[in-house]
């Protein structure tokens, strides 16, 4: 029998090196299977690493990045929408985009199911 996938359920992420107070955190959580699909059209896989266009970045954060604590600019604080993630520097989306992508995989047990 096949599962339905489950666990769709955000989390919290903090990147690597905001460890002081107040770290800005983004909440993300897995792309369902058709969201997967589309962010795939935009992926190419080399050995064990996989590259995503700009377009499938963009598209994985339009799924996954539900919002933000603690991410301002020189005039304070910016508020969460659509349009404000293109704030967001390029190598964080990389990096959120790579954490989307790893709780987006099914795991061992999953795939045997």
């Amino acid at each position: 029998m096949i599962k339905a996938l489950e666990g769709f359920a955000p989390e919290w992420w903090t990147p690597e090196g905001q460890e002081q107070q107040n770290p800005t955190r983004f909440k993300i959580r897995p792309l369902d299977g058709a969201e997967y699909g589309e962010v795939a059209d935009h992926l190419s896989v080399e050995g064990t690493r996989f590259f995503i266009s700009a377009k499938g970045r963009e598209v994985a954060l339009r799924y996954g990045l539900e919002d933000w604590e603690n991410f301002a600019n020189s005039k304070g604080p910016i508020e969460f929408s659509e349009e404000n993630k293109r704030y967001i520097p390029t190598k964080i989306r990389g990096l959120i985009v790579t954490r989307i992508m790893k709780i987006s995989q099914l795991s061992g047990d999953e795939v045997k199911n």
